[in-house]
């Protein structure tokens, strides 16, 4: 379900699942995350990651380069639109409009943001 401004309650389709709502935030305690060093080194690693993929989407340049393949698909669907090298760019474009339209780049750096503000 999905609230809209006014108060509504609308129902959001299974294939539209990028559009639901934020979940709640859950905070534990470092100690009980990691029970060994392994571990703990093993997470430092994913979200050193999870940042630089954050800085990633954020970047102007990526969003030009998606504008550029924009303009190529729009000039040349018609001519190789049966090609299967084609259906793969169209398939890219499809993906990437809709880490668009999530904000995929906000939703990464508010995830970052949050990840260590709560210390329990």
């Amino acid at each position: 379900m999905k609230v809209i401004e006014d108060g509504s309650v609308h129902q959001v389709p299974v294939q539209l699942s990028r559009y639901l709502l934020k979940p709640s935030i859950i905070c534990h305690p470092k100690s009980t995350i990691f029970s060994s060093t392994v571990q703990h080194q093993e997470h430092e690693e994913n979200f050193s990651q999870l940042s630089s993929f954050a800085l990633y989407f954020q970047r102007d340049e990526l969003w030009e380069e998606m504008h550029l393949l924009e303009r190529l698909f729009y000039k040349n669907k018609n001519q190789h639109k049966r090609a299967i090298y084609f259906r793969k760019i169209e398939e890219v474009r499809r993906i990437v409009n809709r880490l668009k339209e999530m904000k995929i780049g906000s939703l990464l750096s508010e995830f970052v943001e949050l990840f260590y503000g709560h210390d329990q």
